[in-house]
């Protein structure tokens, strides 16, 4: 994934914006951290940033950045059509709606008292007037804008596998920063402390006492323009409240508006049918009803996991915006997936989700919820499993294992889904998937091959990546069997989850086993092939025992799941 910045104007002016406050943020914690040397150490530096951001063209990217991004920030929240978030972006947004009340004292007495009253604001001067009583509003204050820059590079470079190689090192350098920050600071504030009291004790005019009456002279004039400095304070401050109470009312408006207008229904195939007012985005709907729904990015077109596929209704959408079809070209996605997060439904529509949230219960599997004492039916069964996994992780750190993962794992699936079926259990480094649910055993032979052809070209979107990360290109296995099936609830009262045991699924895995034997990608029992009415006429034929299984199995091998037959219906 390239770190270039995309979605609309908005989302770029905003993220624009917070980089430039966040890199104004990291060179004050590396000013503060030059207090664990000395204070003229910090005073230098400072000069030296000073002549950088009150030079005129940077004033006016920094006074327009916080304006801008809070302002960005406080619209969003405004027309939001949920309050329903991930953890991460709930603390990102209170973390950020806290930055103003702290910002805005501590700007007045600095930039505005020096522009306004020639209060010379260096670090000697400030800290007298910080330390100690409002030491730890400027220690809250950085915090606060740190963590939330934290958060919000982290969620729009985390696809990135160069931001990922170097994750580690970068969340060392993240928590180190601040620290040392902060140590600086107190360090410095305890020096000058002491060094005021000694000056007070000696009371020594003359030359040599230059620095100090120059000091106290600068105080003099920021306490005889203290209540000029207050009083703007209060203002900018009510300014801000003002914002904010005006976001919360138009959110309010707008929930009461949604409550009462009318409602379209919104199928989830095998899940709830979900009515819901005209406005909010299919993501938005989603999390307000509480339905485990990817995104990865938080809703902002930056990744395709909320990509969702709509089996009816896309007739009413209007056709992808730019950043959308773009996000939507990189997975090769078909014409009737769309983001679920740039979908604003108008009409009803029957969508599905293509790809699974962690921890997250499939909600394709929920038909089979009220069956739990066992049914058997007839459906194709595929296994998929990536070689030579263990080997290649061996000397990788478990959160670039977990990612390259699901990485892989999101392609795949979206293939599974995308073609009828649903995955009924990860198995490490693989995946059991069935398809049949809603089809006769045709279709469904039909389904599975189709999705064995997906995802050996979806591959090819992560193999880059993949190469990158483990030096090898990616290289699965996969199998395909067919029969009956026994589906029921397994497991003790407490984790029992809904899942298919028999025969068929055994022969599925051990097919899937061979293909190291056979160097091939894809075995299909000649059952498979004959109910989906294939032509495998060139296909690598054999016959194999299968343990289980009375009788030895005709197989068909493929060099490539791609280069299987096309089929008319399918």
């Amino acid at each position: 994934m390239k770190i270039t910045p995309r979605g609309n104007w908005v989302q770029q002016l905003r993220l624009y914006s917070g980089l430039v406050l966040f890199t104004y943020a990291f060179f004050h914690f590396i000013n503060h951290a030059l207090g664990l040397v000395s204070i003229e150490a910090m005073t230098r530096f400072q000069d030296l940033r000073l002549d950088i951001t009150r030079s005129l063209p940077v004033t006016i990217i920094l006074m327009s950045a916080m304006i801008v991004h809070p302002g960005l920030a406080l619209g969003k929240l405004a027309f939001r059509s949920t309050l329903k978030m991930p953890v991460w972006e709930l603390i990102q947004i209170l973390f950020g709606l806290s930055i103003p009340a702290l910002m805005i004292p501590h700007l007045v007495h600095t930039r505005i008292a020096y522009q306004k009253f020639a209060y010379d604001d260096n670090y000697r001067n400030v800290l007298a007037v910080l330390w100690p009583d409002s030491a730890w509003q400027q220690s809250a204050l950085l915090m606060l804008v740190w963590i939330h820059g934290c958060i919000g590079i982290h969620f729009w470079l985390r696809l990135s596998a160069l931001y990922r190689r170097f994750f580690l090192p970068l969340l060392v350098l993240a928590t180190i920063i601040p620290v040392l920050g902060i140590a600086g600071f107190t360090v410095a504030g305890r020096t000058n402390a002491v060094e005021l009291a000694e000056k007070a004790e000696e009371n020594t005019p003359g030359e040599a006492d230059y620095d100090s009456r120059a000091r106290s002279s600068s105080l003099s004039t920021a306490k005889a323009n203290e209540a000029s400095l207050e009083a703007l304070e209060e203002i900018l401050l009510l300014v801000f409240y003002a914002l904010l109470i005006t976001s919360g009312v138009i959110y309010s408006i707008g929930y009461i508006r949604r409550r009462s207008a009318q409602k379209i229904v919104l199928d989830y195939k095998g899940g709830p049918d979900i009515r819901s007012p005209i406005g909010p985005s299919l993501l938005e709907i989603s999390r307000s009803h509480g339905i485990p729904h990817a995104a990865v990015c938080g809703g902002r077109a930056r990744c395709s996991t909320c990509r969702v596929q709509i089996t009816k209704g896309i007739e009413h959408l209007p056709p992808p915006s730019e950043t959308e079809a773009a996000t939507l070209q990189r997975v090769k996605a078909g014409p009737d997936v769309r983001l679920a997060c740039q979908v604003h439904p108008k009409h009803a529509m029957e969508v599905t989700l293509l790809l699974r949230p962690a921890g997250a219960k499939n909600l394709t599997r929920q038909f089979l919820e009220e069956k739990t004492e066992g049914i058997e039916r007839n459906m194709a069964v595929l296994f998929f499993d990536v070689r030579g996994f263990t080997s290649l992780s061996a000397d990788k750190l478990p959160y670039d294992v977990v990612f390259l993962l699901n990485q892989l794992f999101e392609s795949v699936g979206a293939a599974i889904l995308s073609n009828g079926g649903w995955i009924d259990k990860y198995l490490g480094d693989g995946l059991m998937a069935v398809f049949g649910r809603e089809t006769d055993l045709e279709t469904a032979c039909v389904q599975a091959l189709s999705a064995a052809s997906a995802i050996d070209q979806a591959l090819d979107e992560v193999d880059e990546a993949w190469r990158e990360e483990t030096g090898e290109s990616v290289s699965v296995g996969i199998g395909i069997h067919a029969g009956p099936l026994v589906i029921g609830r397994i497991g003790e009262p407490q984790s029992a989850a809904v899942t298919v045991i028999g025969r068929t699924v055994n022969a599925a895995a051990r097919l899937e086993a061979l293909t190291r034997e056979h160097a091939c990608q894809l075995i299909v029992s000649a059952y498979v092939a004959k109910k989906a009415g294939l032509d495998f006429e060139g296909f690598t034929r054999k016959t194999t025992p299968i343990r289980g299984l009375r009788e030895p199995l005709d197989i068909l091998l493929a060099p490539r799941a791609r280069d299987l037959p096309h089929h008319g219906s399918s």
